[in-house]
């Protein structure tokens, strides 16, 4: 009854950290090597001269880009309204009133054709409109 456990298995110095039951890997086996891909054939002159504009023309591009992008944030603060969309909505409120302001000025010529019995193209040139405005 006071029998001590049995003591632990003994331990494998050649093992490295693999359980007890896995086998350990084996050292004999040549090692892998990746399949070779077909060489591509060396670019020709012309190949690379086309890659050389390219890639000039890429960088004068960015080069672009950087400028514009620099434009752009040095007139940004000048506008009244950097909101695009809120320009937009403006300036639409804006044709309706010109509009409206029009068509009561195009009826009052018009009254005002009929009551004295002219044409409305001459009251409109009487009022130095052009009949298109």
């Amino acid at each position: 009854m006071g029998q001590s456990p049995p003591p632990p298995p003994p331990t494998d110095s050649s093992s490295t950290n693999h359980p007890p039951d896995a086998t350990p890997p084996a050292h004999d086996t040549p090692p892998t090597t990746e399949p070779s891909t077909p060489k591509t054939p060396a670019p020709d002159a012309k190949t690379l001269k086309r890659k050389l504009s390219l890639e000039a023309k890429l960088a004068n591009l960015r080069a672009q880009i950087q400028e514009l992008k620099a434009r752009r944030d040095e007139l940004r603060p000048q506008l009244r309204n950097p909101d695009a969309a809120m320009t937009v909505k403006r300036h639409i409120r804006l044709l309706h009133d010109y509009n409206e302001i029009r068509d009561i000025g195009t009826g009052l010529m018009g009254m005002a054709a009929d009551s004295r019995g002219v044409r409305v193209r001459d009251v409109y040139a009487e009022f130095g409109v052009e009949v298109n405005d």
